[in-house]
């Protein structure tokens, strides 16, 4: 358009179209062609493999696409780009060459180089082909003629228009490429006018005008190979620094503090607004000054807790949002400061509208990659962390279900930043604890522990090192919730004091941890008589109740749990104000809590069981119907598959059973009844809870003579394997079997009471050592397997030993890999146990057994099951082909065994029976005058008296009464009785019983047969292994002291001299005779070795049972303390059949957990010795056992017995 034909145009008006007019030019540009382009290009550069020369021609394109965006949007940061670019010192020479390449040879060059180099070409000229020429033309006539009028114009208006000409002339310029060099000139020329104009001025406009000349060398460079291009680009960003020297300066200092302490972050804030001062609307640096001032106001809230300082950050975030809107480099990481801000803001007020707005936010970012200064991992992790929030309040398992998902897409591209990791794998694993919370799936559980732990490691030293503390304390304590293993809670406690050390009064999570914390340490109520944890419970929960005022939504939580905590200290001290106050939380709590909301029920139960406590104290009947209206109301509100649908309706049954025990109605009874049967049938829910009530469920139905009381003890054994299953480890079977100890031993004796013996030796077998019968089963069916299917045999016998070993990890809290590993062994397992089970023949591989199959057990001789129960005691006798017989113990109850096991433990300790012990004795048998053959105490002088009164009594209440239904007579062949012991039982020698006299004839049970000791009937049919006729024995032999309080064992020499002799050959035996000194005798892990390779292996040291963990039990050997664990874990895999324990303590029970105890011999078997002798302590499991009585004959001769078997 020739100039002649522009109309005049008045210049005071028209600035402002001009303005429009450019703007319009720039909105037709292809604008995605370009994005496009710079995306591709980004990739090649940060492609490795990429060929040098290629990426020199990458940067080339990619600093053109930079210079073109510049024209259109006027963003400092892209040349900011360039510049780093060309800090580069290979830059600008292979710049320039590729430059020369793309100008005089770009086919040939492109066709070298990658797809995406090729398309990026293409691309940005297809965004140069887009801009208008014809309407630039206008413009630029347009502001020439703005600039020649003859009305009076100011400086700065007069700026403007040369601004918005140099704009159109560069436009144009970039269009026609080679031959837009004149428009560029014109250009330069009309910017140094304006700096003239603008000498001494230091604001926005002086500002643009170097940049724009900066703009230019860009483009010479680029575009013309002009050398003189640069050093216009460097002259210019030295006018522009010493325009802005007033706001750079505070500015790059401020920057340099924000990470510091609080002295530092108050003077980052201080230095970045004075910055900002200097920086006002257009200047070009604005939006970094705001950002980095958000980040300042947002570190010192983390110091102070100041909320008007969040409330500054997103103010400044918003503007400088506007400011950099996309596709500006920064964009992202402006508007992820933004979302830090709302996100802290959501944190304090739990407003909705906030969290929303961060989601989307962040929705919307993380749809695109390649963020200048975040990552797309971080976006997808603050997504995700908005989402799980999101559930927490709202609970729509789709926001919980795709946090889930992009959680995990975040950990993937986390790329080794182990910080970001950290964060990530910590918020991973607390979602999926709240995935455990509703649908009970013990893999997200074990996950979440594993991830926790993980992110712990990860997090020392770190800000959230406190958030992983707290994370990882949640995920035990629910662990803890399904498994009820105390030392869950322990760790818990534990990892929560340590997170609120990092936490000061105004730390946004100090609540939520001083929540927590009072909810672990209320839970050790039930096991521990101390008041301290319960008092230190009821402070915390204080301080969380007052930081967390209405309408915090977490309130409802911290009344609930300090109700609960004053609930307990009432029942403990029975103070009436402490179960007052604590109801009056509960009905603010309630109140807090109304329907839709999913914590109601749950108010509603917590209510009413208080109020039930409070009646069952004072008696007012308006707390008692107050609490059934509450409970049944809650009830109503779940259904049956909920997570808390046991606890509740468990609640509902104990306030309708306290009912009918005031009221005597039957149709309260019956209320009572039918929620107990739905609870106890139900099969979701904390397992533990579930057994709990189940358990619940037989007693109530035994003090009531339901006729269903049977089945109900038949379900509750049923849970047993279960709680025991291969999926816990060691530590954490034994203490959920600590809570049952009494279980079988009730269930047997409603059996036997019932006339049901068969029941009872079912109940008896199932029950009693559960975690050992399962254990131990892990062999013996494998061989049968072996015969049908070995591949599956073999596929079976290697993930079960995986499983066995993982599940004998050390779990120390910093290391858990066994819980990593346990769960995808258990689903092996569970799927190959389903194809054996499908064979003809195997159908019942490792299920229960049946009674059918266990009277198989009374083969090589009568097995006798000693139940001990408070109820009574009781022998049931399985003779040969199956016979059952019951054996009241009349004379014997649950209270003299605790005696006699007392007067034994100090027998063993090489003392005398105390005299209170004595007389407790004799005054609980006196009241039953029925005890015939007892000989009364008579003190005498030595040791031996107070033995034989103690074999007296076991011989005329236990041993006579079985001897005399078996119809056995004293014989020189004596037959074999295998004793059964559960309970009390187990701490006393019953294989030594009789009547010994000193004078006269004596009445012993080795008169009329050989004892031997099993576990459960079931361990009687394991088939004996055929021996090779190669087999090795190995003796371990230790004559000398091996430690403090290991006497000399001299008499271990005879015993190796014995063992020669009935070796076939001396190839056969492996002897390590020990001399007390470990560098000068054989290593504990060439004792391993060789175990591994032997047949019968002979111990002659001291052993030494460990009084709370069984797995650190030893043998004293020279070599030093070999521990249980060490063979159970390393000799698996040995073909032992035989091992003889000539040691202390090798069969001493587990007063905890006499029917689950773990002996030295226990653990030999469960390494793979398929028999044990332990000829020497108190007995549970043994083959043959002597009770050694001083200065008396009463043990027969190892040799001897053996022949007589």
């Amino acid at each position: 358009m020739d100039s002649a034909d522009a109309p005049r145009v008045n210049a005071a008006s028209s600035l402002a179209q001009l303005d429009q007019a450019i703007n319009e030019v720039k909105n037709g540009m292809d604008m995605d062609a370009l994005e496009t382009a710079l995306t591709l290009l980004k990739e090649v550069l940060h492609n490795e493999s990429v060929d040098p020369q290629m990426k020199a021609v990458a940067k080339c394109l990619t600093m053109k696409c930079l210079t073109m965006r510049y024209a259109h949007f006027g963003w400092a940061e892209d040349l900011d780009l360039c510049r780093n670019y060309l800090a580069d010192s290979e830059v600008p020479a292979a710049t320039l060459v590729a430059a020369e390449m793309l100008r005089d040879s770009a086919a040939d060059l492109l066709a070298a180089c990658p797809d995406m180099v090729e398309t990026a070409y293409h691309l940005l000229n297809q965004h140069r082909q887009s801009i208008d020429i014809d309407q630039l033309d206008y413009n630029v006539c347009v502001a020439c003629e703005i600039l020649a009028s003859d009305e009076e114009i100011g400086a700065s208006q007069r700026c403007q228009v040369i601004l918005c000409l140099e704009n159109a002339l560069v436009l144009k310029a970039i269009k026609q490429g080679r031959e837009g060099r004149g428009d560029l000139d014109l250009a330069t020329d009309q910017l140094s006018d304006a700096k003239e104009l603008l000498l001494d001025d230091d604001g926005p406009l002086a500002y643009f005008c170097s940049q724009s000349l900066g703009h230019i060398g860009w483009i010479m460079f680029l575009e013309y190979g002009d050398q003189g291009g640069i050093n216009q680009v460097l002259d210019s960003w030295k006018q522009e620094t010493e325009i802005d020297k007033k706001g750079n300066d505070p500015y790059t200092r401020g920057v340099g503090m924000i990470q510091g302490d609080l002295i530092q972050v108050e003077s980052a804030v201080h230095l970045l607004r004075k910055s900002l001062v200097y920086r006002p609307t257009p200047h070009p640096r604005r939006a970094e000054s705001l950002t980095n001032l958000c980040i300042s106001h947002l570190a010192r809230f983390n110091h102070t807790g100041n909320f008007q300082d969040v409330e500054d950050a997103i103010e400044l975030s918003q503007e400088a949002l506007d400011l950099r809107p996309p596709p500006h480099p920064l964009h992202g990481l402006t508007a992820n400061n933004h979302y830090c801000g709302l996100w802290a803001r959501f944190e304090r007020t739990q407003n909705p509208d906030d969290l929303d707005d961060a989601i989307s936010l962040c929705r919307r970012l993380s749809q695109t990659a390649n963020h200048v200064g975040i990552s797309h991992s971080a976006l997808l992790h603050n997504l995700a962390r908005g989402l799980f929030s999101r559930y927490d309040s709202k609970h729509t398992m789709e926001d919980l279900e795709e946090a889930i998902r992009i959680y995990r897409r975040a950990l993937l591209l986390s790329n080794g930043d182990e910080e970001h990791q950290s964060s990530i794998l910590g918020n991973l694993s607390a979602a999926l604890r709240a995935a455990f919370n509703i649908n009970g799936n013990f893999r997200d559980l074990e996950e979440c522990i594993s991830l926790g732990r993980k992110a712990l490691l990860r997090h020392v030293g770190h800000t959230d090192h406190a958030a992983a503390l707290d994370n990882l304390a949640g995920c035990v304590y629910a662990r803890y919730l399904r498994r009820g293993n105390v030392e869950d809670v322990y760790e818990a406690i534990s990892l929560s004091r340590n997170a609120l050390k990092h936490q000061p009064s105004t730390h946004p999570s100090r609540a939520k941890t001083l929540n927590n914390l009072g909810l672990y340490l209320s839970t050790l109520l039930p096991f521990s008589k101390a008041d301290q944890h319960l008092e230190e419970s009821i402070i915390f929960l204080r301080e969380a109740v007052e930081l967390r005022p209405h309408p915090n939504p977490e309130r409802t939580s911290s009344l609930e749990n300090l109700a609960a905590a004053l609930s307990d200290r009432y029942t403990r001290k029975g103070d009436s104000k402490d179960i007052a106050e604590a109801i009056t939380l509960l009905r603010s709590s309630s109140k807090l809590e109304l329907p839709p909301s999913p914590r109601y029920p749950t108010s509603l139960s917590n209510l009413g069981n208080a109020l039930r406590t409070r009646f069952e104290a004072e008696g007012d009947p308006e707390d008692l119907e107050e609490s059934i209206s509450l409970l049944q109301k809650a009830s109503s509100l779940i259904g049956a598959t909920h997570y808390h649908w046991c606890t509740v309706h468990g609640s509902l049954f104990q306030t309708l059973h306290t009912k009918y025990r005031q009221s005597s109605n039957e149709e309260d009874f019956d209320s009572a009844y039918n929620v107990l049967e739905a609870v106890a049938q139900n099969e979701v829910g904390p397992l533990f809870e579930r057994f709990r009530l189940s358990w619940a469920r037989a007693r109530f139905n035994r003090q009531y003579n339901r006729p269903s009381t049977l089945q109900a003890y038949r379900h509750t054994v049923g849970m047993l394997p279960s709680l025991s299953s291969l999926d816990l480890t060691l530590a954490e079977r034994q203490s959920v079997l600590r809570a049952a100890n009494s279980l079988a031993n009730d269930a047997v004796r409603y059996a036997i009471e019932r006339q049901d013996l068969e029941t009872s030796v079912v109940f008896f077998s199932t029950a009693r050592s559960t975690f050992w019968s399962q254990a131990l089963q892990l062999r013996p069916p494998i061989d049968k397997l072996a015969v049908i299917d070995p591949e599956l045999a073999g596929k079976y016998r290697v993930v079960s030993q995986r499983l066995e070993a993982a599940s004998h990890e050390s779990t120390a809290p910093a290391v858990d890999q066994a819980e990593e590993a346990i769960y995808p062994l258990v689903q092996q397992r569970e799927e190959l146990l389903s194809r054996i089970r499908n064979i003809d023949g195997l159908h019942d591989f490792l299920l229960p057994p049946t009674f059918d199959l266990l009277k198989n057990s009374a083969t090589n001789g009568p097995v006798v099951l000693l139940n001990d129960s408070a109820a009574g005691c009781d022998a049931v006798i399985m003779s040969t082909g199956g016979s059952l017989f019951h054996v009241p113990l009349l004379e014997i109850n649950h209270g003299i065994l605790g005696v006699l096991k007392q007067a034994v433990q100090q027998l063993a300790k090489g003392g005398r029976i105390r005299t209170e012990t004595i007389r407790d004795i004799e005054d609980t048998l006196s009241r039953d005058h029925r005890l015939k053959g007892r000989r009364l105490y008579n003190a005498g002088t030595i040791m031996d008296d107070d033995f034989r009164y103690i074999l007296g009594v076991l011989w005329a209440g236990v041993v006579a009464p079985v001897i005399r239904t078996l119809k056995l007579q004293k014989t020189l062949n004596p037959q074999r009785i295998w004793w059964c012991p559960s309970g009390l039982f187990c701490f006393l020698p019953i294989h030594a019983a009789g009547d010994y006299a000193k004078e006269g004839t004596k009445d012993t049970l080795l008169d009329y047969a050989i004892s031997s000791y099993c576990y459960t009937p079931q361990d009687l049919m394991v088939p004996l292994q055929q021996l090779p006729a190669d087999f090795r024995f190995l003796a371990v032999i230790e004559p000398e002291s091996t430690g403090i309080g290991a006497a000399p064992l001299p008499n271990t020499l005879h015993e190796l001299k014995r063992i020669r002799q009935h070796v076939p050959t001396p190839e056969n035996l492996t002897q390590y005779v020990g001399n007390g000194k470990p560098h000068q005798s054989v290593t504990n892990e060439e004792v391993l070795k060789e175990i591994r390779r032997s047949s019968f292996v002979h111990f002659g040291c001291h052993g030494v049972q460990h009084p709370e963990d069984p797995l650190k039990s030893t043998l004293l050997l020279s070599g030093g303390k070999l521990t249980m664990l060490n063979i159970i874990q390393q000799c698996q895999t040995s073909m032992a059949a035989l091992a003889f324990l000539s040691a202390c303590q090798t069969a001493m029970s587990d007063e905890a957990r006499p029917d689950e105890s773990l002996t030295l011999t226990a653990t030999m078997m469960f390494a793979g010795f398929k028999v044990l002798s332990a000829p020497c302590g108190q007995s549970m499991m043994k083959t043959h056992q002597l009770w050694q009585i001083s200065s008396t004959n009463i043990s027969l001769d190892m040799e001897q017995q053996d022949r007589q078997r």
